[in-house]
């Protein structure tokens, strides 16, 4: 399965001034939690420069996962990623990615994304005849800015409108990491 590892959630609270600590980092998918006496990883949202700060942090807030959004915010701070799991299969799938595609060319913005995850070995499904199997219902979408590099207003609007695009498209399903 593909490593998730630098994708990590965010607190609801935080200010610019003020670093963000998460006790659920993970340095590798194959370490555990830190213990609640250890001390958290400090994590803080990466925004652009020429960026309007408050701006951004305020419309990324309610997107974030400890916020009840399905938002996390990568590791280095400059990104936000998602994984979206539709019900209806791989057509509606695909009518999320197109719609998400046309407002790319209208914001002069894409995202690096896949709807193709990491086959499962049959023993992982239950499947107990046949080959490994790819799941083709879901889309994994990381929003970030290469110029200038951070986080930008631009990338939470994506990030809001894939919000509302999969649940008109019945990707309403929140897939955690």
């Amino acid at each position: 399965m593909k490593s998730l590892h630098r994708y990590l959630p965010l607190p609801l609270l935080f200010s610019p001034a003020r670093p963000i600590t998460s006790p659920y980092l993970r340095a590798s998918l194959h370490s555990k939690p830190p213990a609640d006496n250890e001390d958290p990883v400090q994590l803080t949202p990466n925004i652009a420069e020429g960026q309007h700060e408050n701006r951004v942090l305020e419309a990324l807030r309610p997107l974030l996962l400890d916020a009840g959004g399905r938002w996390l915010l990568t590791q280095d701070g400059k990104a936000i990623y998602a994984k979206f799991k539709f019900k209806a299969g791989f057509g509606r799938t695909w009518d999320f990615m197109s719609a998400v595609a046309e407002q790319c060319k209208k914001e002069n913005h894409h995202p690096e994304w896949t709807n193709v995850s990491a086959a499962l070995p049959r023993e992982a499904t239950g499947i107990v005849k046949g080959k490994d199997v790819q799941v083709y219902n879901q889309v994994e979408i990381t929003w970030k800015t290469h110029r200038p590099e951070g986080l930008t207003i631009k990338d939470v609007r994506m990030a809001r409108f894939c919000d509302e695009i999969a649940g008109e498209k019945g990707g309403g399903e929140r897939k955690k990491g």
